[in-house]
């Protein structure tokens, strides 16, 4: 995990780890056809950050014609 490989490369971890697709189907789905916005959600977001994520939001909605 992160930069050290942890847990994978510690010594007592005896398990295997598989990224194959399908095996968390909820998360895969969030991912590629939901928003997760986790990153706004917590304790010392302001009303202005809020709005800061909004205008962001409605400027990608109001301009999605030129990315297609």
């Amino acid at each position: 995990y992160g930069r050290d490989g942890f847990p994978w490369t510690y010594s007592g971890y005896k398990g295997s780890v598989s990224y194959e697709p399908g095996i968390c189907p909820v998360v895969e789905r969030l991912y590629y056809r939901e928003l997760m916005c986790t990153d706004v959600c917590h304790a010392n977001t302001t009303e202005d950050d809020l709005a800061d994520v909004v205008a962001a939001f409605e400027k990608v909605y109001n301009n999605l014609s030129e990315l297609k």
